[in-house]
């Protein structure tokens, strides 16, 4: 999802919008794909390091998908973890130098140390947690931009109002990303409860996690239609219209009425799935929005 998510940035957002412009690509696509990698490689060495933590909560939580502590030992993945995370920051560095500015390394470098920390700590926290990976996700989408406006050496927007649809984009990512997180902790209360963990479902109860669950997607409802207007008062694509309907809205509604209905941990992970499709769904709307901009462009 992370490669794919950066992919279609640079691809739909990133170059159409340069070459329109007429400003040269300085951030080619060899360091490119070496950006991907390394935010792959570190999100990889989190999930890593959260099984790590999360052996104990795991064995009740869903002891059928249990690796760490089971196939692989708490050592070796100790070590796994520390050679993603090493590997994904010494290409960052790589990258950093190639543009010439060091301090872009510490991005990824707090990044890492924020996974770490999220692992062990922030996710025991009442939201703290779910908010430290809604932040990381809607970076991912900008970290490209991040990268190919410091290549450039000019402002992130450059001048042009759709680079402006990335903040957009990343806030997508940012509320779908924490709303998730909810989701995931209402399924895995058992297990967290025996964890001491104080997560939202944990401290309200299920009944007001569900409700502030069903308002955030409301408001993600809201936002999307919002959007969707706005677009559609600059290029009357139907096209596109069905698309957020079909892929967007309808998903999200059916989402709030399952979460409504949810009782079992097993329908908390319908819910969970339904909402990373949904996630999915967002970021292939990219291209779509791509050809947009093309035919406004022509």
């Amino acid at each position: 999802m992370i490669a794919l998510t950066q992919v279609l940035v640079e691809y739909s957002l990133i170059i159409p919008v340069l070459k329109y412009s007429e400003q040269e690509i300085k951030f080619s696509l060899p360091y490119f794909a070496l950006l991907v990698l390394s935010t792959v490689l570190i999100a990889a060495g989190g999930y890593v390091i959260n099984d790590y933590a999360d052996v104990e909560i795991d064995k009740i939580n869903k002891p059928d998908r249990l690796i760490i502590g089971k196939y692989i030992s708490l050592s070796r993945a100790l070590n796994i973890y520390t050679s993603l995370t090493l590997l994904g920051i010494s290409l960052a560095l790589f990258i950093a130098l190639h543009v010439d500015l060091y301090v872009l390394v510490f991005i990824q470098v707090i990044v890492a140390g924020l996974l770490y920390f999220y692992a062990f700590n922030y996710k025991r926290q009442l939201l703290i947690g779910n908010i430290v990976i809604a932040l990381l996700s809607g970076l991912t989408i900008l970290l490209p931009f991040i990268y190919e406006a410091i290549a450039e050496v000019k402002a992130l927007s450059c001048k042009y109002v759709y680079f402006d649809i990335a903040y957009i984009y990343a806030g997508f990512a940012f509320i779908t990303t924490f709303i998730r997180e909810i989701i995931k902790d209402a399924e895995d209360i058992e297990g967290d409860q025996t964890a001491h963990c104080q997560t939202l479902p944990i401290v309200i109860g299920i009944k007001f996690t569900k409700f502030i669950l069903t308002f955030l997607l409301s408001l993600t409802l809201a936002g999307i239609a919002y959007f969707q207007y706005r677009l559609f008062l600059l290029n009357e694509d139907i096209y596109s219209q069905v698309y957020v309907v079909l892929f967007l809205q309808l998903p999200i509604l059916l989402l709030i009425y399952k979460l409504v209905k949810a009782k079992y941990k097993n329908d908390f992970a319908f819910s969970s799935l339904l909402i990373k499709l949904i996630m999915l769904t967002g970021i292939l709307s990219l291209p779509i929005l791509f050809i947009l901009i093309y035919q406004l462009s022509a």
